[in-house]
């Protein structure tokens, strides 16, 4: 049951899903989420230290069930062509969650 905050921001939140979301896979679940541009292949000092992608994923408590948001930590993520992993799991204040996806085959 949604508490009178999150009723208050729905509409809010259904505009900014309609005009920025996208649609993943997070763990075989369909989700339509606001999603980071994509990184990758980081160097440092001419090395390759990160050959894998990453970006963030933003839920809000309304996508998400709230005792299964910790379990999405190690699902595979697809976003289009981009294939990664969960790496963390934040949990945004009660509001939703801020989800880290790196390479599939990190740690």
């Amino acid at each position: 049951m949604a508490s009178r905050f999150d009723s208050a921001w729905a509409a809010s939140d259904e505009a900014l899903a309609a005009e920025m979301a996208e649609a993943i896979v997070i763990g075989g679940l369909d989700f339509m989420a606001v999603v980071s541009e994509v990184t990758s292949a980081s160097k440092l000092a001419g090395m390759t230290v990160n050959s894998g992608i990453s970006f963030t994923v933003f839920l809000s408590l309304a996508q998400l069930d709230p005792a299964g948001a910790k379990l999405l930590k190690g699902k595979e993520v697809t976003r289009g062509p981009f294939k990664g992993r969960v790496l963390e799991v934040l949990d945004v204040g009660g509001a939703g969650a801020e989800i880290t996806v790196g390479p599939l085959n990190g740690r």
